[in-house]
């Protein structure tokens, strides 16, 4: 049984947020600009990228196709994949390769030759689409004709099925309708609290199945049980682990540690900045991490990082709040020194937890700034060239 295929989101977020900002000479052909037009006499031999308002392509393009933008039409022959962030987005032409599209509107009526993955507010595939590979779609509002050569899946608050589908098809929905030209060659598992409504002349060779949402309570997991029997386990376990990769940092690392401590010192305004901004990408990442995946392991070293990332900012604060209360030397490196520090910061921010309403704002502060202040004291390490997490 295929699960629901994503791929490609390095690549993107990559595109996103560097690509299409810079001035740099790439490999390829790059358009940027209010509107970007190809017109059918103009043919690209390498990839493409395009951050525009308006995108019309209507000539043929020897590779992959990349575009961000607002209004996004396609009318041209893509001979490789095409991947799409923007607003309103419609398809036409023969398209080699599969379809990666994340948007509002989303309109299809072309030949697509691989799979297809669909993201938006409401969808609609024509009657003349065709797709080689499986169907991936999630919108409120989706309407599907045309003829697919493989499996389906969907999730929608409404969902149209009047087409042909050769393989299975999987959804969770709140309205089905299987309409009289429907032709599906496995079954129809579907998630619902209504009952799909099947026309006349809808056909289902396999069995069509459905099951009803269970409501269940939270799932609980050991430590929340452990909480139930003792609310201060769990206060525990977390002081713990703060410790162990507090005294990880010391003892690896005090140089880059002592240094994030002065930078959250001396430039707190750069760090806050440096912090929100990480804040706010990260969790973009990460949300269209299921949706375009290019490399599993790549994305698992990037959150691996960006947790170190935190974690030194949060003992780099805390060293920097015991040594303000102790009145130490904040260029002291010594480890004894930066120990004794740590240990009080930690203590200090462990009783803010217990302020309400207060509390929970100071420690999301705590972790904006003290994540910021890594990015800012590897920086100017960089530019002294003094970058070494040797003792």
């Amino acid at each position: 049984r295929k699960s629901i295929k994503v791929i490609h989101i390095f690549i993107l977020c990559t595109i996103c947020f560097f690509l299409f900002y810079s001035n740099m000479a790439f490999p390829f052909v790059l358009k940027r600009g209010e509107k970007i037009v190809i017109e059918p006499d103009e043919i690209i031999n390498e990839d493409m990228y395009i951050r525009a308002s308006e995108v019309e392509i209507n000539g043929t393009i020897n590779g992959d196709l990349w575009i961000v933008g607002g209004v996004i039409s396609i009318n041209g022959q893509i001979s490789g994949n095409v991947y799409i962030i923007g607003s309103s987005i419609s398809f036409g032409g023969v398209i080699v390769g599969g379809i990666k599209v994340v948007g509002k509107d989303i309109f299809i009526s072309a030949e697509v030759g691989k799979d297809a993955f669909l993201l938006g507010s409401q969808i609609i595939i024509n009657r003349d689409t065709f797709v080689g590979g499986d169907v991936v779609f999630a919108g409120k509002e989706v309407d599907v004709e045309g003829i697919f050569k493989k499996n389906m899946y969907g999730a929608g608050k409404k969902i149209i099925i009047n087409s042909s589908i050769d393989g299975e098809s999987k959804f969770w929905v709140g309205d089905l309708e299987l309409r009289s030209r429907t032709k599906i060659g496995g079954g129809v598992f579907y998630r619902s609290n209504k009952n799909a409504v099947v026309f006349p002349g809808a056909e289902i060779k396999g069995k069509i199945m459905r099951e009803a949402p269970v409501e269940t309570g939270p799932r609980r997991s050991l430590f929340s049980y452990l909480l139930k029997i003792n609310p201060y386990i769990w206060m525990f376990v977390r002081f713990l682990s703060g410790l162990i990769v507090g005294i990880f940092f010391i003892l690896f690392s005090p140089r880059v540690i002592n240094r994030v401590a002065n930078t959250v010192y001396e430039k707190p305004i750069p760090s806050f900045l440096w912090g929100l901004l990480i804040a706010v990408i990260v969790p973009i990442f990460s949300i269209v991490a299921f949706v375009f995946i290019v490399s599993i392991p790549v994305a698992l070293i990037l959150i691996s990082i960006y947790t170190m990332v935190v974690s030194a900012g949060i003992v780099g604060f805390e060293i920097f709040i015991g040594r303000f209360l102790l009145r130490k030397n904040r260029f002291d490196v010594e480890k004894k020194v930066l120990l004794i520090s740590f240990l009080v910061g930690l203590a200090i921010l462990s009783l803010v937890r217990f302020i309400p309403v207060v509390g929970p704002i100071l420690l999301i502060l705590v972790l904006i700034i003290g994540s910021g202040g890594v990015v800012s004291a590897f920086q100017g390490m960089r530019k002294r060239g003094e970058i070494d997490i040797r003792t």
